[in-house]
This record gives C-alpha cells, structure tokens and sequence, in this order.
C-alpha cells in the first residue's frame, strides 16, 4: 500500500523588496526624530534640576556662614581662601578634602574636584573646576583687542571713578552699591541681608550665578570667583530716567555673553543650559534668566538697591547720592569679623 504523498508546496522567496527595505528605513528615521530631541529633552531636564539641586545647597551654606557674622555676605577673599573654600564644611563635602587644606596651604595643592560646585550638563570638567560665582558688583577692568577682560588691580570698594587720583566715600559707596562682595582691603565689605532688603529687597538681588568661565574654585583670582561689570560699559544721564548702559550690549560681562568665552578673562554669568542661566537672589530662590535680559534690567537685578542707586548721577565731577542715603549707616566702617 502506498502512503499518499504530501501535496506540499514550496515558496522560493529572495527576501525583503528594497521597497520593503526603503519603508523599514523610513520608519525607523521618523522613530528616531520623534525619540531623539525627547530623549535629550529629558537629559536637559534632569542636569537642570540637579544644578538647581546644587544651587539650593549652595544657598543654604551661603546663609548659614551669613548667619555666624551677623547677617554679612561672605567676602569673594577671606584669610587668603577664596569665598568657595570658606564654605567647604557647610557643603558636607568629603572628610578628606578638608583634611587636604590643614595638611598644606591651598596654593601648593593639587587642583581637587568638588562636585557640589560642578553643574552637571553632560561635559567634563578638569580638575578643580568650578561653575559657580558671587556677584562682584561693577569696577574699573580692561578689555583687550580680542575681548578678553583683565583685572589691573584689586577689585574692592576703593575705585576711583571720575579719574581724580583720590577714591572719596561718595565713591566707595557708590561702588559698593552694585553688587554684593568684593576683596577686602582692608576689610571686607560685603552687604549684610538686612541692608540688602531694606532697599531692593533680597528678592530682587543676584547674590550668585553659574558661569563656563571660572577656572577653578581653589583660586584669589577674581574672576574664577565673582562675576563683574566694567564702569566703562556703563553711562549715567542727568536724570534717573536717562540711566542707561552706553551700549545695547555689555560685551564680555553680558548674561551668557559667549558660551565659550576664556576661562579666567569672560567674567559673566553663562551656562550650557538651553533655557538661560541659573542665578541664586539673596533670598535664598533661584530663577532662570534669559540669555537675551534687557541689559538695564540686568545691571539693576545686579545692584542691592536697583531703584535708589540706579538713579545716582555720574559726571564729570564727584557722584552725587540721593539724600536719604547719605545719612544712613552705610557710611560707618564696613566690618566683617568674628567679634562682630
């Protein structure tokens, strides 16, 4: 008897058509425009909120030393340590880096990575790197051919503005009136919180930004520790509604001016975050500001009274400061100690 044969047909088959091919791949590239810019979306956004993380934390140790001397902001130089090292034990950072800087003086130390002053935006850092600066209010500075910024001499509250080879209290007050931290010579003369929010307010004064710029937080030099404005960029008209910037652009000390400007000469606020800056108010909130801030706004936001100092007249002579504030305490020593 014979087993009935299997009626089974085969199908010779070459594969996929290059139509076929052509629709797999065009598929495949529109998943991947759609997942891409989401993906990196996501990644942006978790950098973003772990630098404000850090700025929250660096608000926090900021405070806290503020609070020890009586309510003053720490000086950008304090005992020949830069303003970063001052608040290293509030940072809860590793045993051994503080070890480090009882072993040996800070300048023969080998650059140190700390990651509470890294912004995490998906670059690497050298060593020591820092990403985060005070602000240093406005000062004499000067840009060379290429746009590089250069400190001549140290940048404190002794600035002589008008050129008569004499800095007059009329001047340091005037000079200290736009930011929040300087060197001190010979003491510091950093804002206390009470006289910041009896003027602008804490809320509408940058105490600290991120910057690209700084090159290590282990320095005294000024620009890896504060971010500034030259008086050269800056005009004052005859009437507080003429005060004005001399130019639509603050150059090198713009908000976020060059995204890779020089370390150590682009002293300005600058991130690599797409949606602007994040600077820390003296209020302990931090914002993020746009790289395009009218620069006006900016230098106001800059300055602990915005309103009353913007509105102060510089000429050719001596500045002249409104009434009620040349009777305050702020023409008494400016003093930062431990026995205050």
């Amino acid at each position: 008897m014979r087993c009935p044969q299997s009626h089974i047909r085969f199908v010779n088959r070459s594969g996929l058509s290059i139509i076929e091919i052509i629709v797999v791949l065009v598929c495949l590239i529109i998943l991947a425009m759609v997942l891409v810019p989401y993906i990196q979306q996501s990644r942006e956004s978790q950098r973003l909120v772990a630098c404000q993380n850090r700025i929250r934390n660096l608000a926090f140790a900021i405070k806290s030393d503020a609070d020890d001397h009586a309510g003053r902001f720490l000086p950008l130089t304090n005992n020949d340590l830069p303003w970063t090292a001052g608040i290293m034990p509030l940072l809860q950072v590793s045993d051994q880096i503080l070890i480090k800087f009882d072993e040996k003086p800070m300048a023969e130390l080998e650059p140190i990575t700390v990651i509470q002053l890294l912004c995490p935006n998906g670059q690497q850092y050298a060593p020591g790197k820092s990403c985060y600066i005070l602000n240093g209010g406005w000062g004499k500075f000067r840009i060379d051919d290429e746009g590089l910024v250069y400190e001549d001499e140290p940048h404190t509250v002794n600035v002589d503005l008008n050129g008569d080879g004499e800095v007059s209290d009329e001047e340091q007050l005037l000079t200290r009136s736009s930011g929040v931290a300087w060197r001190p010579e010979p003491v510091p003369s950093s804002w206390t919180q009470n006289e910041i929010k009896s003027y602008d307010g804490l809320s509408q004064t940058i105490l600290l930004s991120e910057t690209q710029n700084a090159k290590t937080w282990m320095s005294l030099e000024t620009f890896n520790l504060a971010f500034v404005v030259g008086v050269d960029q800056i005009a004052w008209g005859d009437a507080p509604e003429q005060f004005h910037v001399s130019t639509k652009s603050l150059g090198p000390y713009a908000m976020n001016s060059s995204r890779e400007g020089k370390e150590e000469h682009w002293p300005s606020p600058g991130s690599l975050h797409e949606k602007g800056v994040n600077v820390l108010f003296a209020d302990g909130a931090f914002r993020t500001i746009n790289d395009n801030i009218d620069p006006l706004l900016y230098l106001r936001l800059m300055t602990p009274g915005g309103t009353a100092f913007g509105e102060v007249r510089f000429e050719q002579a001596t500045p002249q400061l409104p009434e009620q504030l040349i009777e305050t305490d702020l023409d008494q020593p400016i003093r930062r100690d431990e026995n205050e």
